[in-house]
């Protein structure tokens, strides 16, 4: 076995003993800082491979189990918590809420993350949204999948950063890719009538300004 599937499997079995812990008068439940605290510090330090993946496998795990109980609120903290200091895993971040969409097709988490997280990046600095943004563009596609998420502030993060930064000129067609994509994920999923005009504010500038004659067409 892997040292991730190890870790997994023995994170797994406190889990088990954490259900055990809830009904007991003897015995506090665990945090999950408690349960996970080495680990946590690893990704909190921003390193990726086999702490990123059981970290996430192992979250995966705990809120099938344990999603009604405190437990299941932590670990929706604990996602956004990552998001915002490590937007390198928002990768993991998606396939993690995929995984509970599937499973848990009734959970709030999804939705919660992903709608939480958009307002973040809508009132971070420039210069953080800017950092990583094909990430970011991922996550807002992501976010602009579900109705019942507001697709403005999406097209309000994204026109922020074309008017206010360089991207334009740069031209540099991996972005201009993730912007069209999420446009046009909007388009598909979501009524247009009430973001009409900020939609096409932004394809039109996308089509006037940015330097990429592929992504102005």
């Amino acid at each position: 076995l892997l040292s991730s599937d190890i870790l997994c499997h023995k994170l797994k079995v406190l889990s088990c003993q954490h259900q055990y812990w809830e009904t007991s008068e003897e015995h506090s439940p665990p945090t999950l800082n408690d349960l996970l605290g080495h680990v946590l510090k690893l990704v909190d330090y921003g390193i990726s491979g086999t702490p990123a993946v059981t970290v996430y496998r192992t979250l995966f795990t705990y809120y099938l189990t344990m999603q009604h109980s405190p437990i299941g609120a932590e670990i929706t903290g604990l996602v956004l918590d990552v998001l915002v200091r490590q937007p390198k895993f928002i990768p993991h971040t998606i396939e993690f809420l995929n995984s509970i969409e599937r499973q848990c097709p009734d959970s709030p988490l999804p939705l919660m993350v992903l709608a939480d997280y958009s307002q973040q990046l809508a009132s971070s600095k420039l210069p953080d949204l800017l950092a990583h943004l094909p990430l970011h563009l991922l996550f807002l596609r992501q976010a602009a999948a579900h109705t019942q998420i507001q697709p403005l502030v999406m097209l309000q993060i994204m026109s922020r950063a074309l008017r206010e930064s360089s991207l334009c000129s740069a031209g540099l067609w991996e972005v201009g890719t993730a912007l069209l994509d999420v446009c046009n994920t909007i388009m598909r999923r979501h009524q247009t009538e009430a973001i009409f005009k900020d939609l096409i504010d932004l394809l039109q500038l996308i089509s006037r300004e940015y330097n990429d004659v592929g992504i102005q067409m």
